[in-house]
């Protein structure tokens, strides 16, 4: 579980705008906590989740679960996921709609990037506090 206070917003470094994020949340950092928490258990398993719908030709479930990432991170202040989530989600959009001959690899890119961040945060957010 995550910690209170000062030490939480060291905690989280891939928080941008902590102070602002913490206002819409209407000041509570266990408010904040509970959601990053619930942010962990539902897309913890996105990244295999994606390459899964993917490979299987399912590109919408593929795109809507970009998209959801996309609004969660938004509003926790995930800045990375968000703009990789956006980045994706155009890389698929064109892809479906059978762009150029780079749009395929352009997804991969996207891919990869989306991964990354996505993998970084889960991994913080999964790790114990140090003491």
């Amino acid at each position: 579980m995550l910690v209170h206070c000062a030490v939480m917003r060291d905690r989280l470094p891939f928080i941008e705008e902590y102070d602002v994020v913490l206002h819409r949340l209407g000041g509570s950092e266990l408010l904040l906590e509970r959601l990053l928490a619930k942010f962990l258990d539902s897309y913890r398993d996105a990244t295999g989740q994606l390459g899964a719908l993917l490979s299987e030709g399912r590109r919408e479930e593929a795109y809507r679960l970009v998209h959801s990432i996309k609004g969660v991170s938004s509003n926790l202040g995930l800045a990375g996921i968000y703009r990789a989530s956006t980045d994706l989600e155009l890389a698929l959009k064109a892809d479906a709609a059978g762009g150029d001959a780079t749009a395929g690899a352009d997804a991969s890119r996207e891919i990869d990037a989306f991964t990354r961040e996505l993998v970084a945060v889960i991994g913080c957010l999964d790790s114990p506090p140090k003491p």
